[in-house]
């Protein structure tokens, strides 16, 4: 190296730390934006949150908040029926949709995972629910499940079927919830299990169709537990 290139190198250094060894506040500087963004998107609104589960604000009466320590977390719980409703909804989502959802993907999966030269183009398609935001996709199914002017409940009504009230009514909103979900998930759960099963060796198979394993032993004890 030039000797006079170290030099500056060393001179250099020598500029960016302080007296004592350490190095300046340009770090810090270069840092803070991400600080600030991070304390404005994340850490503050969890601390605010925070703050409003121990008081009692009602904006209608009064701007100020009164603290009340755990009495809101009594009073959903021992207090309010709609809370043990969500819970009860949710559970049967997760359960439910997720299951099914996880079934799926896996068949189509191994479905997929037996194609060709097709597979590409075949995940690809399968894959546009998953590049479309939640959000997106519900307003969609918010106007497929409209029961007046739906494209639903025009198909069946032009099979001669009676139309439902899918978001309205109780005993069908909860499954039109998780087929919208079903429909929108299901891909990513494929996708992630047809990594897996190009990562299983296919020697495996082989040797147990020698020992001659059906499908379903080969599924059941190959495929499952490698998955």
């Amino acid at each position: 190296m030039n000797p006079n290139v170290g030099t500056r190198l060393r001179a250099g250094m020598a500029a960016r730390l302080r007296p004592d060894g350490r190095t300046g506040w340009a770090p810090l500087l270069f840092l803070a934006p991400a600080i600030i963004v991070l304390l404005a998107i994340t850490i503050f609104p969890l601390l605010y949150t925070l703050r409003l589960t121990v008081v009692s604000w009602e904006l209608t009466v009064s701007n100020d908040a009164t603290f009340v320590g755990l009495r809101n977390f009594t009073d959903i719980l021992f207090k309010d029926a709609r809370f043990w409703n969500a819970m009860r909804n949710t559970a049967l989502l997760v359960v439910v949709g997720v299951g099914l959802q996880l079934a799926a993907g896996v068949g189509l999966a191994m479905l997929l995972n037996n194609v060709g030269r097709l597979r590409s183009p075949l995940v690809s398609l399968l894959l546009i629910p998953v590049l479309i935001a939640p959000v997106v996709a519900g307003f969609q199914f918010r106007m497929i499940y409209n029961d007046q002017l739906g494209p639903l409940n025009y198909l069946l009504g032009f099979f001669g079927l009676k139309g439902l009230a899918w978001l309205a009514n109780p005993g069908v909103a909860l499954w039109s919830i998780v087929l919208a979900d079903f429909w929108q998930w299901t891909p990513f759960l494929m996708l992630l299990s047809l990594a897996g099963l190009q990562s299983i060796p296919h020697e495996l198979y082989e040797a147990a169709v020698v020992d001659g394993a059906t499908p379903w032993q080969r599924f059941w004890r190959i495929t499952l537990p490698l998955l």
